[in-house]
């Protein structure tokens, strides 16, 4: 199978509800080999992006980057900005314990719809919540009120490198000196140098790693840790 995804836009309309479609036309046999295996899960939302239409996911070159530092912290408490259709947050929350609780916050309703079917399908529901509405709003009212966010976030996902949400879970009070270790994608888009400056500015120890994105082009990760806040 060819590791990268073809073009982005191609069949554009519904194009993540093609994929659900795509995992539900497998064959009994396949499917049950799949269900309950989060890395065979993958492994179909692979072979569809590269075979149908290319998702926006983070792929699974910089996905092993963040899994392995996933593994590295423990984390009792997850927290996603971005669902999406599902591919990071099955990738990720197959690194932690079951007891961890791994929050994802998600705008589009449709997409965390998708997502939650695919979680499901990878045996990883038990430990996932996808909260669906404006992502702000939602940290915020989850800060407020969620028992799970009383000690705040030991590991944080970012989908972008957008600097406004880290700031939302920073003024939240969920990002912990010596505690929080977070994780943002798409090092190499135009909005990243504003979220790499935030986190150099020594509240953060952290590290850019250069990585493919799923398209085969030049992109990066920044692992960071909450050193001084």
């Amino acid at each position: 199978m060819n590791f990268f995804y073809v073009e982005q836009d191609k069949n554009s309309e519904n194009k993540e509800q093609g994929l659900l479609d795509y995992v539900n036309g497998l064959s009994a046999e396949r499917l049950a080999r799949v269900r309950g295996n989060p890395r065979k899960v993958l492994e179909v939302i692979d072979e569809y992006c590269a075979t149908q239409n290319g998702l926006n996911t983070i792929g699974r070159f910089k996905g092993e980057i963040v899994a392995d530092y996933v593994k590295q912290s423990l984390p009792k408490l997850t927290i996603e900005i971005g669902t999406y259709i599902g591919y990071s947050t099955i990738f990720f929350a197959n690194e932690v314990f079951d007891i961890c609780n791994y929050v994802s916050f998600e705008e589009n309703e449709q997409h965390a719809n998708i997502a939650r079917e695919l979680v499901k399908l990878a045996g990883l529901d038990d430990r996932v919540e996808i909260i669906v509405g404006d992502v702000e709003k939602s940290i915020e009212t989850f800060a407020q009120s969620d028992p799970r966010a009383e000690k705040g976030a030991n590991f944080v996902f970012m989908s972008n490198c957008d600097q406004q949400m880290l700031q939302t879970l920073e003024n939240s009070n969920l990002i912990h000196k010596d505690q929080t270790k977070l994780a943002a994608d798409k090092t190499s888009a135009e909005n990243s140098q504003n979220l790499l400056d935030h986190i150099s500015n020594g509240s953060y120890s952290s590290t850019t790693i250069p990585a493919l994105d799923p398209w085969g082009n030049e992109d990066g990760v920044c692992l960071a840790k909450c050193v001084n806040k």
